[in-house]
């Protein structure tokens, strides 16, 4: 049995392989109720997935910036 790990602790990669899961289940989905619901959580989660990188990716470009402080000295 695996570990339940939240949402916020999630890598984007991960959400995107819970959201490729649910894409499945929709395919496989017996009422059109079910199918637009898991296809909602589709999006939401490739939605946040695109979130997390973004927020990643704006992080680490921070964090790599040089310091501009006492450059003009």
């Amino acid at each position: 049995m695996t570990k339940y790990v939240p949402l916020s602790q999630r890598s984007p990669d991960e959400i995107r392989a819970q959201a490729e899961l649910y894409q499945e289940m929709a395919a496989n989905a017996r009422t059109p109720e079910a199918k637009r619901g898991l296809e909602n959580l589709v999006r939401r989660f490739v939605a946040l997935a695109e979130q997390r990188l973004m927020a990643e990716s704006c992080f680490s470009r921070r964090s790599t910036t040089p310091e501009m402080s006492g450059a003009a000295d």
